[in-house]
């Protein structure tokens, strides 16, 4: 009898456990990108920190951008520099980057993040852009870091489609 009960409650012990690890990968996963949003948005109550942008990337990490209808590469360490220019030149009072739904994959020490967002300039209540990234991470060294980011605009003519817009995963 006991060893019958031991051969039912294992499986779904380990079952429990693989559970519970795949949650703290997918936590982790999705830290990684939420700290790319918060560490370039800013506001007269928070400073943008791209020192974080640094740790979070790969040191050979890139971005893609159909920003403007032309497939536009950046490394990400001229696009961090690029960034802080910007930040001393107080051109902006606020830019503000949050997700509105994203949703992960995994497998081993790779992961995807499609990631709907929405972008404010200065006025942070009449939106200036809404579009999708696409992160793509690698875990290295036990962290998981922002390998590349491709994303894309909407405009009058690419909508984004409205599972992009649910809730998120």
């Amino acid at each position: 009898m006991k060893k019958t009960l031991v051969l039912i409650l294992l499986p779904l012990f380990f079952h429990q456990l693989l559970s519970q690890t795949e949650d703290l990968e997918l936590k982790a996963i999705n830290a990684a990108v939420e700290s790319v949003y918060s560490a370039i948005s800013f506001d007269a109550n928070k400073k943008a920190d791209t020192n974080v942008l640094r740790a979070v990337f790969t040191e050979d990490a890139f971005l893609k951008s159909y920003r403007g209808g032309e497939l536009q590469r950046f490394e990400i360490g001229s696009y961090i520099d690029s960034y802080d220019e910007l930040l001393k030149s107080g051109s902006f009072e606020a830019i503000i980057e949050k997700e509105i739904w994203g949703k992960t994959e995994y497998f081993g020490k790779i992961a995807h993040r499609i990631s709907t967002y929405e972008l404010y300039y200065n006025d942070t209540k009449n939106r200036s852009e809404i579009g999708v990234n696409s992160f793509q991470l690698v875990k290295m060294d036990g962290k998981w870091r922002v390998s590349s980011v491709i994303f894309d605009v909407e405009t009058d003519q690419l909508k984004i489609p409205t599972q992009y817009l649910g809730n998120n995963d």
